[in-house]
């Protein structure tokens, strides 16, 4: 049996949503994976309309930061929990679920 994990996701789409809402995905947890490869595995696998920002995969741009459990990093050198909550960086105005705005 494939041990699992629950992740939950702020999702905000303006054009079509009046206010954000939270998602919860179920997915096999590998604890080698991190949290881009997470975001990338629910895009492919589970809902291809989750939008998020990558690039480098190697910590060096940080076009991936975002918000895990109320911490910011980089979804490509943070590793997956059983259990998290990834949300858009604080304070940077949502495009879209958790790509934000970065012009300061």
């Amino acid at each position: 049996m494939t041990e699992t994990a629950i992740v939950t996701i702020f999702r905000f789409n303006p054009e079509r949503d009046d206010c954000p809402r939270m998602e919860e995905f179920e997915i096999p947890f590998d604890p080698k994976k991190t949290v881009l490869e997470v975001l990338q595995y629910i895009y492919e696998e589970k809902d291809g309309s989750l939008a998020f920002r990558e690039s480098c995969r190697s910590g060096f741009c940080s076009t991936c930061g975002v918000t895990v459990d109320g911490n910011r990093c980089l979804a490509c050198t943070t590793y997956m929990k059983r259990k998290m909550t990834i949300e858009p960086l604080a304070h940077h105005r949502v495009l879209r679920d958790l790509v934000v705005e970065m012009k300061k």
